[in-house]
């Protein structure tokens, strides 16, 4: 992964799917080899375009398409109802961290609706309304993606679906203290912790309708 070697990549994964290696183990490996890719970014080794190319080695190797992008329903529940609603905010065009995050949601049969980069307000509260999710997921890395995210969280609540959804913000456009102030339930600084948040919301939201 760290070497940008997609063919390669592509065959080790099939041999360890096939040596029974869960869909989550290989998403773990994945991202050791992106950290480290992120680290060659940092250190003027590799540029954008590198970053950009490891986000669609890493979508490859996991067999998503563009498709199962917009809308993935791992559960095979009604895409009237999903769990997480996702996007990267308004102005914001980045989709690594995004594409990311979601595949740790799939791999831990979670259902998503990914509404894709550059979503306004208006577009998270409509996909509130079409799907009725039960969280929602604004990620950014510009400077400008706090503003956006709390632009986002107000349109929610002056359409009266506030109280409907819990709502996580993460990526490196965004702080603890900045999340707190825009009116966010959660943040989250890396996958991992923003995985396990996603799940114990919709956890207690599961004993909560039962």
């Amino acid at each position: 992964m760290s070497n940008l070697d997609e063919a390669k990549l592509l065959t080790l994964a099939e041999e360890l799917r096939r040596e029974g290696c869960s869909r989550l183990e290989l998403v773990d490996m994945l991202l050791v080899g992106m950290r480290l890719i992120g680290l060659r970014y940092e250190s003027g080794e590799y540029f954008i375009a590198d970053l950009i190319m490891s986000g669609i080695i890493f979508r490859s190797v996991l067999g998503l398409t563009e498709a199962e992008g917009i809308s993935v329903l791992s559960k095979g529940r009604s895409a009237l109802h999903t769990d997480i609603l996702i996007g990267t905010v308004e102005g914001d065009i980045h989709d690594i961290g995004k594409d990311i995050f979601s595949s740790m949601l799939l791999a831990n049969e979670m259902d998503i609706i990914d509404l894709g980069v550059d979503v306004s307000p208006e577009k998270f509260v409509e996909g509130i309304k079409k799907y009725h999710a039960s969280i929602v997921v604004m990620e950014g890395t510009m400077v400008f993606a706090a503003e956006s995210m709390r632009r986002s969280i107000q349109a929610i609540e002056r359409a009266g679906l506030r109280g409907q959804v819990r709502i996580l913000l993460g990526g490196s456009g965004i702080y603890q203290e900045a999340a707190h102030q825009a009116g966010a339930d959660g943040y989250s600084s890396d996958f991992v912790s923003g995985v396990a948040l996603c799940k114990r919301w919709l956890e207690q939201a599961g004993d909560a309708n039962g």
